[in-house]
């Protein structure tokens, strides 16, 4: 049997603690539980990330660019506000359907306390993915003008929604692999979504 090499080492440590973040929580995993699933050492944990939120961070950095860059090619705004936002609806529960624990980590992470010792590594993931949608529909103003001045608010609200909907997605899952949401269920929930839209 070959000894697994530094990066191999460093991977495992990711993944293991990625998956028990996600399960159990951040401060709920110790160092030492991690390094037992991943059948390493503490030194090897402190050599590769410094400490627990060096890990953390390292997670954040390894997950997050994918999920914004798919994020960010399907906000792309070309002039159709009901188009676009179905785009956004669809690159998001692929996101969390490619990457699981790293969605329930990130959602976990999202509805802590201010002052939680995570929010300063969450803060630039949210703040990206706010800023992303926030400039969907400040490019839409010009065809939706009822939509000035609430970007910030539509921005945080289409992404609970959008945690909402993933949740349930996965949970449906569980029962049933493979089930996505259909064309149709997202047709129907951004449409549900742009009534209050229309209502502002």
């Amino acid at each position: 049997m070959t000894k697994s090499s530094n990066s191999d080492n460093r991977q495992i440590l990711l993944q293991t603690a990625l998956s028990l973040f996600a399960r159990r929580g951040f401060s709920s995993v110790g160092v030492q539980e991690i390094v037992t699933a991943a059948g390493l050492s503490k030194p090897t944990l402190y050599h590769y990330f410094g400490h627990k939120q060096g890990l953390l961070s390292a997670i954040l950095a390894t997950y997050s660019p994918a999920f914004l860059a798919r994020l960010e090619r399907a906000a792309d705004y070309q002039g159709d506000l009901i188009a676009s936002l179905e785009q956004v609806a669809a690159a998001y529960f692929e996101s969390a359907q490619a990457e699981p624990d790293f969605f329930y980590l990130m959602l976990s992470m999202n509805y802590l306390p201010a002052e939680h010792e995570t929010e300063p590594l969450i803060q630039p993931f949210r703040l990206q993915l706010q800023n992303l949608l926030e400039t969907l529909f400040i490019q839409a103003v010009p065809q939706h003008g009822n939509l000035r001045g609430h970007e910030v608010f539509l921005a945080s609200s289409l992404t609970g929604s959008l945690n909402h909907q993933a949740l349930a997605l996965l949970k449906r899952d569980v029962a049933r692999t493979g089930v996505s949401f259909s064309g149709q269920e997202i047709h129907q929930l951004v449409k549900h979504y742009m009534y209050g839209i229309y209502v502002l």
